[in-house]
């Protein structure tokens, strides 16, 4: 039982990894396709990684030492259909005319083995039925393919990084998988009556994607400020442009020039040149429009990005730099910087409130967004082909 284990332990410690780098590109393939991230279906994506992860090690955990696989001389292939019911037959204390042998004929080792094989596959049949809605012949071919897989990654002893395999590519093992995840497939309806279907999913994704989220709106500022990251840290080397961090701190005044050319170019002009939209919020589906769902003029552009990237997010930012020169600025300059850090307190402490109460009372628009008459809308079209306005 340890051998089964491991490998499953092995799994989930690194599903974390793994689920974090798969993270982004999901959650924006989801805002694309539907506007909003349901956790339901999150949760059914998620298991099945998690699943796969564990199906894969199963048949290639524990790593044996590779001195310990090299002096190896057991086969590497078996290739007799149905070899494990002789093996079965002869090992076990099985004796047909006693029903008292069989069940324990069952807690042998020689049933566990093919009996795993039959169950290893079992929930990808399910997953393939259910959420990808595939067919008989469909989930015949993909399941044989995965099991195939397994068997040839162990059969190039595990891609050439051991001398040879370490364990048999087993031609019953390939009968078995693939019969375990029809098995699957066939009883997906007596195993999943309670769950939602596909369509209810989809659905209720539309239904929920009809109003843009924070959510949405924070995963496009992040692909946004990541593009441009990366865009400052090319910049910066070789060069004697500043740098990410002094570009987010506000560290000089060329810092804080590239900071102003940054947001005029591309949360300024791009927006005004596409009709409301930057790279984040093209890959989640949304845009900037006016009020009416109009393509946004010139100047609420200015002012809505004006309000939140050169007052907004700079206010605290600004404060910290005040903050930290306080003794050199003290000198005849008292009052004014008092005044002045009071005043970036106060704006920071307002944001921060406008966002919270947003979120408490299910508000879409945001101050800088009710000074310049925009609003965020989904561009995610229904099946039907229309687009659908979501603010």
């Amino acid at each position: 039982m340890r051998s089964y284990l491991v490998p499953i332990q092995a799994a989930f410690l690194l599903f974390p990894v793994l689920a974090a780098l798969f993270s982004l590109p999901y959650v924006v393939a989801q805002y694309r396709r539907y506007g909003a991230l349901l956790l339901f279906r999150v949760l059914v994506v998620y298991s099945l990684i998690l699943y796969l992860m564990c199906a894969f090690f199963l048949t290639a955990l524990p790593l044996p030492p590779i001195s310990q696989v090299a002096k190896m001389t057991t086969p590497i292939r078996q290739l007799h259909p149905f070899h494990f019911v002789q093996v079965f037959l002869q090992e076990s204390c099985l004796v047909p005319g006693d029903p008292s042998t069989w069940l324990p004929a069952l807690r042998q080792g020689c049933f566990y083995q093919p009996a795993f094989n039959l169950l290893l596959l079992f929930p990808l049949g399910v997953y393939l039925r259910y959420y990808f809605k595939r067919g008989w012949a469909s989930t015949l071919l993909l399941v044989f393919s995965v099991t195939l897989c397994f068997e040839l990654i162990q059969y190039s002893a595990l891609f050439g990084i051991y001398p040879r395999p370490y364990r048999v590519f087993d031609v019953d093992d390939l009968f078995l998988n693939t019969l375990g995840g029809m098995l699957g497939f066939w009883l997906t309806p007596a195993l999943s009556w309670l769950l939602p279907t596909r369509q209810q999913l989809d659905t209720l994704s539309y239904r929920k994607g009809r109003r843009v989220s924070y959510p949405q709106r924070l995963v496009a500022f992040c692909l946004d400020w990541g593009l441009l990251a990366g865009l400052v840290t090319l910049a910066h080397r070789g060069s004697g442009w500043p740098g990410l961090r002094d570009l987010l701190g506000l560290r000089s005044w060329g810092a804080a020039l590239l900071y102003l050319g940054l947001v005029l170019l591309y949360f300024v002009a791009l927006p005004w040149l596409t009709g409301g939209r930057t790279l984040g919020k093209a890959l989640v589906g949304l845009k900037l429009a006016g009020e009416g769902g109009e393509r946004p003029r010139f100047w609420q552009i200015l002012v809505r990005q004006g309000m939140l990237y050169l007052v907004f997010l700079p206010a605290p930012v600004v404060a910290l730099r005040l903050f930290e020169r306080r003794a050199a600025l003290s000198q005849g300059l008292t009052l004014p910087v008092l005044v002045l850090f009071s005043l970036l307190g106060l704006v920071s402490a307002f944001f921060v409130f406008s966002l919270f109460a947003a979120g408490l009372t299910r508000q879409h628009r945001l101050p800088y967004d009710k000074l310049a008459g925009t609003e965020n809308r989904s561009t995610v079209a229904r099946r039907g082909g229309e687009e659908v306005p979501r603010s």
